[in-house]
């Protein structure tokens, strides 16, 4: 399964592990943009540490985030904040 991971730190960390461990593929990850003097983001910087494709915006529902979000193609997205999950075309 391809998946995009959208969440943040030690949660989404903790999801993006669980996905990689079982073997599905993780097109991309989208969080937040960290804050100036905010510690590190865990979910990203643990993404970038496996060389995925990270994206960060402010709002998914920006008119930049529409592209990113299409160009992975993943058959499922994960919200690791809320725990929920859904197929791409639902």
């Amino acid at each position: 399964m391809k998946i995009a991971i959208i969440g943040q730190q030690d949660f989404g960390k903790t999801v993006l592990d669980a996905f990689l461990n079982r073997g599905d593929e993780v097109a991309a990850v989208f969080c937040a943009p960290e804050k100036d003097g905010a510690r590190p983001d865990a979910l990203r910087a643990a993404a970038e540490a496996k060389g995925l494709q990270v994206h960060r915006f402010k709002s998914l529902r920006d008119p930049e985030a529409t592209g990113p979000w299409r160009t992975p193609a993943p058959t499922s997205g994960s919200w690791p904040s809320c725990c929920s999950s859904r197929p791409r075309n639902s």
